[in-house]
């Protein structure tokens, strides 16, 4: 097997399967092998005491039968990849990040539709146990993403900073993709107005002050931007972009108005990151226009 290895949690719903084309596209240029890991949570003594003993054994082998086959029927997308399939049986969180520790994966590629519930895992409240719970990058694909029926691709990526080595800490993946690739790579920084730090109060006193702050901040926001790219190499195209405005809403639009369809960016289980609070902005990324990949900078 590869050294390189993508999980894909299952639950047997249409909905985890949208995560199958996006981790197959990510695992060619990799080299990567993939995984396909299907949870049966436990049946519990209520089975036999409904059925009988017999006839719940015969009822669990039967679901066995149905998960191996449906697996087979999936890894048929993955064709000319090293596929392995595995059904386990406990809380599905649980079972998949003890998964991605035996496995020494490198990623977790799953779908997230929010917490309404609408697969048989209740997939935002599993998603969002395995990006809090995870030690290796987890690639979300958001319900904005789901619901608008997106293509996904990996041709331009979107690296949001905030000028933190906690930030740049999903640089080296995100390099790396470009160039197995061959997708373009955008630094993206977005910087509040100057009348969005002070209080309603204060306006009147710092109104003049305003112009200047701004053009400061917008200047070092871009001379940082342009550092971190000529550090970079092997990437064919790489461009940089600074928004202004609230931090969010900015990095949304700058994804929209330029096609970015993979992002790439760092999150804490608990707090934000410096300046920008990434952590946060990571969480409400997940329901913007592209996937997500989530990367934990170490402790």
């Amino acid at each position: 097997m590869s050294e390189q290895h993508i999980i894909v949690p299952l639950d047997g719903s249409d909905l985890s399967e949208m995560a199958v084309p996006l981790a197959v596209q990510l695992a060619r240029p990799m080299g990567a092998d993939i995984t396909f890991l299907m949870v049966r949570e436990e049946d519990g003594p209520s089975l036999a005491e409904r059925f009988g003993l017999g006839n719940a054994n015969e009822m669990t082998q039967e679901s066995e039968r149905y998960y191996a086959n449906y697996l087979d029927e999936i890894s048929k997308q993955a064709e000319g990849i090293s596929v392995q399939t595995i059904v386990r049986v406990g809380d599905p969180a649980e079972e998949i990040l003890k998964f991605e520790e035996e496995r020494s994966a490198q990623i977790v590629v799953m779908a997230s539709h929010g917490r309404s519930g609408l697969s048989r895992w209740r997939y935002g409240s599993v998603a969002d146990k395995i990006v809090h719970g995870s030690t290796v990058p987890v690639l979300i694909i958001g319900p904005r993403v789901l619901e608008e029926h997106r293509t996904t691709s990996v041709e331009h990526i979107a690296v949001p900073l905030d000028g933190s080595e906690e930030a740049e800490a999903a640089l080296p993946f995100a390099i790396d993709l470009a160039r197995s690739t061959g997708a373009q790579l955008s630094l993206i920084r977005a910087v509040r107005w100057a009348a969005q730090m002070y209080p309603y109060t204060m306006a009147q006193t710092y109104v003049p002050a305003y112009t200047e702050i701004d053009s400061s901040l917008e200047a070092e926001a871009k001379d940082y931007l342009e550092q971190v790219k000529n550090r970079i190499t092997g990437v064919q195209t790489i461009h940089t972009g600074v928004m202004r405005g609230i931090i969010v809403d900015s990095l949304v639009e700058y994804c929209e108005q330029k096609g970015a369809d993979f992002i790439v960016m760092t999150t804490r289980a608990r707090g934000g990151l410096a300046r920008a609070a990434l952590g946060s902005v990571a969480d409400r990324m997940i329901n913007g226009p592209a996937p997500v990949l989530l990367i934990r900078p170490e402790e």
